[in-house]
């Protein structure tokens, strides 16, 4: 938004209800872990029922 011309302070006024200030998450592993195993989960989900229509 400075890059356009807005005024830092009046960025700053703006974008303060939208920072959320991030820690360090320490539970990035378990959630990347249950993350791609609900994405092949799904993905086995889809396929099984593309060749279930195509048997049909």
């Amino acid at each position: 938004m400075i890059s356009l011309g807005v005024p830092s302070n009046q960025v700053d006024s703006i974008l303060v209800d939208y920072y959320i200030q991030c820690a360090y998450f320490s539970a990035w592993k378990p959630v990347l872990i249950i993350g791609i195993i609900m994405t092949a989960v799904g993905a086995v989900m889809i396929i099984s029922q593309y060749t279930v229509r195509i048997k049909k």
